[in-house]
């Protein structure tokens, strides 16, 4: 079995060595797509991954799917029977996995691996020649569930931290791309949702809102319309209109039942709004939907999850929510639970548990 990487790169040699280095020594082959690289982004790729680096030229047209449909392509012209998938500002780190072992075991076309955070899992192994295709000019989507894919259990993929320059200038440029997408592609909730994770990050709260809304009303995928319904409360609840927040949450658990985190938040919401008793009701239901005593595990989902939501946060809420009420007792056995939750998802995760608690306590 021949495995590649595939990375596509223009002016990126601040970043390209790490990314190359992090699966240079276990594939046969790194295939670079160069966009029309003018630095030494070619050059140090070339220093890192030797005999190993194959480049390919491909005129960029803004378009990241028709880039990544190429680099796949070149991935199997190259030789390569499953490819990986590693753009410049990220790592793939195998955390121990016998990746080999799994490729040659697979039963699907695909493999997703799960970015750091836990938040979110991508399509990144691809049996070749690919049997799909990227679609969309940013935030490119690949059909992996419904032609068929296993998840890794230890592998994961790691961002490089962008400044906030950096991250202004890539949400600007997805506000001007999206908006002239949809123009061609009204009816494709995708779209909107993406519109509204770049307006929301530009800081332009009511104009996301309005974008989640439209994703959420399309009702094309549950998942995706139930997450827009979060995505709206969070933006609601940085205004402070913690009902209008608590409304998003439920009517993105009309949609999608399972979504535990649209709980949460409610709770949370309600809690920030003075009601606490209604905040106590919330977090019991998510406490029901969640990975700490719940049946969260149970839950089908491919994309968007808050780990905090659905392990220690329920019962962060329920702490304060009871001690606002006066009942410091059952507060105290809440705020015992949010400990256990705690090491619970660092087991389940591998994580660092007094640094996760640290940094979600905080983030509360």
């Amino acid at each position: 079995m021949r495995l590649v990487s595939v990375t596509m790169t223009g002016n990126n040699e601040a970043t390209i060595g790490e990314a190359i280095a992090s699966v240079a020594a276990w594939v046969d082959a790194v295939v670079l797509v160069d966009t029309g690289a003018t630095d030494r982004s070619v050059e140090i790729a070339r220093e890192i991954a030797g005999d190993k680096l194959v480049v390919r030229r491909f005129k960029w047209i803004n378009d990241f799917a028709a880039g990544r449909n190429f680099a796949l392509k070149a991935g199997h012209e190259a030789g390569g029977e499953w490819a990986v998938m590693v753009d410049t500002d990220e790592t793939i780190d195998l955390r121990g996995e016998d990746i080999r072992g799994e490729l040659e075991r697979a039963r699907k076309p695909h493999f997703m691996i799960a970015h750091e955070s836990g938040t979110y899992t991508q399509p990144r192994f691809f049996k070749l020649p690919a049997i799909g295709k990227f679609d969309g000019p940013t935030h490119e989507a690949y059909p992996a569930d419904s032609l068929g894919a296993d998840r890794l259990t230890r592998c994961i993929f790691c961002d490089k931290p962008k400044t906030p320059e950096q991250l202004k200038e890539k949400f600007t440029r997805d506000v001007r791309i999206l908006r002239a997408h949809i123009l061609k592609r009204p009816k494709e909730a995708r779209w909107h949702y993406y519109l509204g994770d770049a307006l929301e990050n530009l800081g332009q709260y009511r104009d996301a809102i309005k974008s989640f809304k439209t994703c959420a009303d399309m009702r094309v995928w549950d998942e995706e319309s139930a997450w827009a319904c979060y995505r709206m409360a969070q933006c609601w609840g940085t205004l402070k209109e913690w009902k209008y927040a608590v409304d998003a949450c439920a009517k993105g658990l009309a949609i999608h039942p399972g979504i535990g985190e649209l709980a949460w938040l409610a709770g949370w919401s309600a809690f920030k709004a003075g009601q606490h008793q209604q905040a106590v009701y919330w977090s019991r239901i998510a406490i029901s939907l969640g990975l700490f005593r719940g049946c969260g595990a149970d839950v089908k989902r491919i994309l968007f999850r808050n780990p905090f939501g659905l392990w220690e946060g329920p019962y962060n809420v329920l702490h304060h929510a009871l001690r606002a009420l006066g009942n410091e007792r059952e507060a105290m056995q809440a705020d015992q639970l949010r400990l256990k939750a705690i090491l619970a998802r660092a087991q389940a995760t591998q994580a660092r548990p007094l640094v996760v608690a640290a940094a979600e306590v905080k983030a509360s």
